[in-house]
């Protein structure tokens, strides 16, 4: 680190920092500002550089503050770690061993529970700390006659609407085991943002009774997740089938819960559902045991909706 320093991002080294996140990563800045906008208590503490001797930003860590249910429910403070990069010319140096200890340090000062993130690269956290913690999702063939509708949202009536669909998602989803309590401003900034990506689709009946999120790829279809009216849902997700038959899909992928009105719903989409396990979330503990952890993952009804990603 000698040929490095280490500090708290300024406000004006923010669009240098999404210039890293971009190159870094290939993906454009609205992700990082996404979040950076929707998380509440932002503070540059919690956004960690490390600089050259030209004092240019080479690496860098971020800290978002969450709320994170239990295993009872309850919400807890959890810092989410995300945007760790490394330009490839200052890799094997340390520098984001060294931010993620001051991120550490971040948390703990904020009196986080726990830590979450997502990654490929266990060994890298394991050092310090964090450990795998898997996330459930179901895979399925695509029924070959499915029935139901439901209507395509505009990005405008997403906008709209956001108050509906944070209402049924809290009904669904507000005291669910690892769900994320969102509040306004991070519907408004984060949630929105991933809603309307080029890829994904809103799908909801006409009085907004329930919602769905999917996303399509070149080979399957991905329900991110639903809430609301239980019949409805079972009508969307037979028109999410028709729509991905269409497209020439085969395969659809769940990340809903493992509960009974999921299920029942789905069957819409598909009727040979396997579990699965995905790898790339890890935890760590900060003020509370890892223990907390481990019984908030393995609650009945535990989920994490990749609206949530950070």
């Amino acid at each position: 680190m000698s040929a490095y320093t280490s500090a708290p991002i300024r406000p004006e080294q923010w669009p240098e920092a999404l210039a890293l996140w971009e190159k870094v990563f290939g993906v454009g800045a609205w992700l990082f500002d996404s979040l950076h906008q929707g998380t509440e208590r932002r503070n540059p503490e919690h956004t960690r550089v490390a600089m050259d001797a030209s004092g240019r930003i080479v690496s860098a860590v971020d800290v978002f503050l969450r709320e994170m249910n239990d295993a009872q429910g309850q919400p807890k403070l959890v810092g989410g770690i995300g945007s760790v990069a490394t330009l490839e010319e200052h890799r094997k140096h340390g520098l984001s061993g060294r931010l993620l200890e001051q991120a550490i340090e971040v948390m703990e000062r904020e009196g986080c529970a726990w830590s979450f993130l997502f990654t490929g690269v266990h060994h890298h956290y394991e050092r310090y700390g964090w450990f795998k913690t898997p996330l459930r999702y179901k895979t399925s063939p695509i029924l070959e006659q499915p029935d139901g509708d439901g209507r395509e949202l505009s990005h405008g009536e997403i906008r709209t609407f956001l108050p509906r669909l944070a209402e049924l998602w809290r009904a669904d989803h507000g005291t669910r085991p690892i769900a994320h309590r969102r509040t306004p401003l991070y519907w408004e900034h984060a949630i929105y943002a991933r809603m309307t990506r080029p890829e994904r689709r809103v799908l909801a009946d006409a009085l907004i009774r329930a919602y769905v999120v999917v996303q399509y790829d070149e080979s399957s279809v991905a329900v991110l997740e639903a809430a609301g009216d239980r019949g409805v849902l079972a009508r969307l997700l037979g028109g999410v089938a028709l729509e991905a038959l269409m497209r020439g899909l085969a395969e659809a992928t769940s990340h809903l819960p493992e509960e009974s009105w999921c299920d029942l719903a789905l069957l819409s989409l598909g009727n040979a559902w396997t579990s699965a396990e995905a790898p790339w979330a890890m935890s760590r503990a900060v003020v509370e045991g890892p223990e907390t952890i481990t019984a908030a993952f393995a609650a009945p009804g535990a989920q994490h909706s990749p609206l949530d990603d950070f």
